[in-house]
Formats: C-alpha cells, structure tokens, sequence
C-alpha cells in the first residue's frame, strides 16, 4: 500500500477507532457501524488512493536532544514511584527537537516513522497548523466501554535463574489461558518445533503470536 493510501486511511479511520495495524494488514476494531459505515470507509479509501504523491523527504536541518543528565534524573524519579507502590510501568522518554527549513507533510512524516519504525500500534492525527504522529509496539490502554485493559510488555514478569527451563515453559502455557492466550499446535506440544526443540507456541486474541523457548545448558 503506498504511503499516501495508508495515511488516508488512517485519517479514515481515526474517527471510527483504530486498533493496530498487524503484518501489514489493518486490524479494525469493529466500530465502522455496519454497511453504512463500511460503505463511507470504502468511498474515504477511494479517495486516499486518488491522492497526489507525498512530497520527496527533507530531512531537518538540526536535530537536538535533551541532555542525558535529565532522562537519568527521571529515571531516579521512577525508582521511587515503584519503590513506593505508585505505579507499576512508566513510559519515560528523551525529548528530540527537529528544526526544518519549511513544516514538513504530516504524511510524509509519517510514512518516514513507519518505514524506521513498523511498531503495531501506530497512527496520524492531523488538524489546521499542528500533527500528532505516534508508534508503539504496545498497547499499553484500551478502554472499550466499561471495560479497561493493559498489555504492557516491560516489566510485568520477573526475570530469574531458569526462566528459560522447561518447566518455566509449562508455567506460562498453563497461565496463557486466563491472559487471552491460546495453545497452538496443541497435538504437537511441546517439540512443535522439532524434536530436541522445547517450546510453547502462543496466540493472543489481538492476534499476536510468540514463542516460548526452553534454552538447554551448556555442557
């Protein structure tokens, strides 16, 4: 899909929720609101696709970040909020300033994010004089009614001696279940990936896969 397509979908799509878009595929939560709203999504991509080219890239002229001293600051912050109980994850970034001789195209620096950074979770939002780009790959909050859900990925599981043995394996196959988590292969379980290969194979009900793997010791 070119890049002025894919980002006038997601303009499409802001307004009637994006979910991810996985393997280069769009993963649409179900709120396009039956026919008629497929039917204003298929007539929004018809005209994505009748879209000029995006401009050639201009790559900025300055680029600066914060100093390492204040990220490393906040990073002693964070030990005390988890230290105290406050939080259990917190997303700390380093701030970069671009400095471009003219505004770059909303879209084409979002498609220069996507083409460096392909995360799953990722999208465009542009109005008159300002543009939020983003990309993640994870979901961190999903609210769906009364409903609130988070997948951090850092963080949520201790690493310890023997994480990576066979019955560590078992543990997390026999705990996927009530996380959203399914067995694959089942009937092959667990040499699936051959005979002196133990492992677990998973899918998530957001459609992502992973692969526990038993690392035996050296001798």
């Amino acid at each position: 899909m070119p890049p002025e397509v894919a980002c006038g979908l997601v303009a499409a799509l802001v307004e009637r929720g994006v979910d991810a878009c996985v393997g280069g595929g769009w993963a649409i939560d179900a709120l396009v609101g039956g026919s008629t709203g497929l039917a204003d999504l298929d007539a929004r991509l018809a005209a994505a696709a009748a879209l000029p080219p995006l401009p050639a890239w201009q790559p900025p002229e300055a680029v600066r970040e914060d100093a390492p001293a204040n990220f490393l600051a906040g990073v002693a912050r964070v030990h005390e909020y988890l230290r105290a109980g406050d939080t259990f994850q917190v997303n700390l970034s380093r701030k970069w300033r671009a400095e471009f001789a003219r505004a770059p195209e909303p879209a084409a620096l979002y498609a220069r994010l996507r083409a460096a950074n392909p995360a799953p979770f990722a999208g465009l939002l542009a109005h008159a004089g300002w543009a939020l780009a983003s990309s993640s790959p994870e979901r961190l909050v999903s609210v769906r009614g009364a409903v609130v859900e988070t997948r951090p990925i850092a963080g949520t599981r201790a690493r310890l001696p023997g994480d990576d043995d066979a019955a560590r394996v078992d543990e997390l196959v026999a705990d996927g279940p009530a996380h959203g988590w399914t067995l694959l292969f089942p009937d092959r379980h667990p040499y699936a990936g051959g005979p002196e290969h133990y492992a677990a194979y998973l899918a998530s009900t957001d459609n992502f896969e992973v692969e526990l793997v038993a690392i035996e010791p050296e001798i």
